[in-house]
């Protein structure tokens, strides 16, 4: 039978990252019990988590930062009752099972795993960033537990088959009430019948500022010299008059909500 290799968790290990100075974990492991093509593999202990953190006090941890380590199953977290943040990242997870204790957490990062179903979410009601970008979710019944969860503002799905489905969209803005952010992109620009549903469209039109007088009122144009427009005026020109009138306000809803979304997003981003 091959032996498997020891890997040792230090708080004598924690590092400083150079980019951004969080901290970090440095694992060590004794070389001669790895054999060829075996893949060590970490599990979420208090050890690690008090290492990563800083914190020998689990309640007291409040984000947590462990991707990239090969983590395969997420176990262990229920002692960190106020955390908010916690990133999985670039691990070898393929359940989400484990994550039902940990109510408080706002920001959850799974990205680039091998998860195939959303499941053990329906707990956490304070969540509102989920990032599960490249992962193994194919199909739209695999995404319904989020409808469990009523604070979900932004989640993305890149990477994964279940995008490709028809009707994407439609199912997470229904099974998400309050999603604003669909793969990094504000849901009021990916597609127009969310836009511009006449029911929740609230915003004001613009007012039509004359293309033919300058900011003091006075003409910069004359139609004196074009023939006599009502000779012009029929059926067909009133029909297709009233469609122009009916585009040119989209046009200018178009503008407005825009505007909207912009001044939303630098908000977010100020905050």
């Amino acid at each position: 039978m091959t032996a498997l290799p020891t890997i040792s968790i230090s708080p004598y290990l924690l590092t400083t990252g150079e980019d951004e100075g969080s901290p970090s974990i440095a694992i060590s492991y004794d070389s001669d019990s790895i054999s060829d093509g075996y893949h060590e593999q970490i599990e979420i202990d208090y050890n690690l988590i008090s290492t990563v953190s800083g914190q020998f006090d689990l309640g007291s941890v409040a984000k947590l930062d462990l991707n990239s380590i090969g983590i395969s199953k997420i176990k262990n977290l229920g002692r960190c009752i106020r955390l908010e943040y916690l990133d999985l990242s670039h691990n070898d997870i393929e359940t989400m099972e484990g994550l039902e204790n940990i109510t408080k957490l706002k920001r959850l990062n799974l990205s680039n795993n091998k998860i195939k179903k959303l499941e053990c979410i329906s707990s956490l009601k304070h969540l509102q960033h989920l990032n599960l970008e490249k992962n193994n979710i194919e199909n739209l019944t695999d995404i319904q537990e989020l409808q469990y969860v009523p604070n979900l503002k932004s989640i993305n799905l890149k990477g994964n088959p279940v995008c490709e489905k028809e009707g994407f969209d439609e199912t997470l803005k229904q099974l998400c009430k309050k999603l604003q952010f669909i793969n990094g992109e504000h849901i009021a620009l990916r597609f127009s019948s969310i836009m511009f549903d006449e029911k929740e469209d609230n915003f004001e039109v613009p007012p039509i500022k004359s293309w033919t007088v300058d900011s003091n009122q006075k003409s910069i144009f004359s139609f004196d010299d074009f023939p006599d427009v009502k000779t012009f005026v029929n059926d067909t020109f009133k029909l297709n008059s009233n469609e122009f009138k009916k585009t040119e306000t989209e046009c200018r809803k178009v503008i407005a909500r825009a505007d909207s979304i912009i001044e939303e997003i630098s908000k977010n981003i100020s905050n």
